[in-house]
């Protein structure tokens, strides 16, 4: 896994979001409720969309279980904020701030895996902590669905120097 620090933001969204959780997990859903909605947005780029995660409370990866609730947004992109945002949807924006960046190359089965190894053996070596901002997915064409296995997502987390 290589993984670069990053500054990146503010990025403003538009999106749909729901409470979710590892164990009740509803992110397929909320895609499949947002994506006929890209057609009717205004001043986005709608080739490339952001899975973002917000969690309420977590300054540590030791407080995290599978049914820690967090606020799970299927977004894309809102280049010209002079657009109204239509009713069902929301803005978010994700503010400014140091990323751990790296690339995750496969199906979603495999994303937990992946993370596991980012926060099990990447994150305690780093010399860096998780912030308290939105961590986020960027999926562009390279992104080829959830069962693809050449499938490949951006991946940041938020993070500030120990």
């Amino acid at each position: 896994m290589q993984v670069t620090i990053v500054e990146k933001g503010p990025i403003h969204l538009v999106g749909m979001h729901i409470r979710s959780s590892l164990a009740n997990n509803g992110t397929m859903a909320l895609w499949q409720g947002f994506k006929p909605g890209i057609g009717f947005l205004q001043g986005v780029d709608p080739a490339v969309s952001f899975s973002v995660s917000r969690y309420d409370n977590l300054d540590s990866v030791i407080n995290f279980h599978p049914n820690t609730e967090f606020e799970k947004w299927a977004a894309v992109e809102q280049l010209d904020l002079s657009f109204e945002v239509p009713e069902g949807m929301e803005q978010l924006e994700i503010e400014r701030g140091q990323y751990a960046h790296f690339l995750y190359k496969g199906a979603v089965s495999g994303f937990g895996a992946a993370m596991g190894r980012f926060y099990g053996a990447w994150l305690p070596q780093s010399g860096f902590a998780l912030d308290h901002r939105p961590h986020f997915e960027r999926l562009d064409q390279r992104y080829l669905g959830p069962t693809h296995s050449d499938s490949v997502e951006e991946v940041f987390i938020s993070v500030k120097k120990l």
